[in-house]
């Protein structure tokens, strides 16, 4: 009987820690485990290729130029990288990549203040396509 309860107990202090707060850090866990799969949280887009900095560096680039956004900085370091930019509707765009290991690399894209999920899904896809 005693062994039921402290079962209980811990369904109950469990399942708002996975129903709550802590569901966003699964999500983003397994965002983290490979190509193709990516979160949208806190107005940003996260995901992870299989590919160096430097190939990713380079996709994001042509994905940018190609999308006809307005480059206003670039910077790179060996383990790092940023680009922003603005679209046509003024909003500021900012790719961070950072590498992971020699060929992963943590893909993070925010359009506007606040985030714009559709429009990060499709900045992503054009780096994924310049990826192949």
């Amino acid at each position: 009987m005693l062994r039921k309860q402290y079962r209980i107990i811990g369904l109950v202090i469990l399942l708002p820690m996975v129903f709550g707060g802590c569901a966003a850090a699964v999500i983003a866990g397994s965002a983290a485990a490979g190509a193709g799969t990516w979160a949208f949280l806190h107005g940003e887009l996260q995901t992870t290729e299989r590919a160096s900095l430097n190939r990713v560096w380079d996709a994001t680039q042509k994905a940018v130029e190609s999308m006809e956004f307005e480059i206003k900085k670039r910077e790179k370091d060996a383990l790092s990288a940023k680009i922003t930019s603005l679209d046509s509707r003024k909003r500021f765009i900012v790719v961070r990549l950072s590498s992971e290991s020699a060929n992963e690399t943590t893909i993070k894209i925010r359009v506007g203040t606040f985030g714009d999920e559709t429009a990060s899904e499709q900045i992503l896809k054009k780096i994924q396509l310049n990826l192949m």
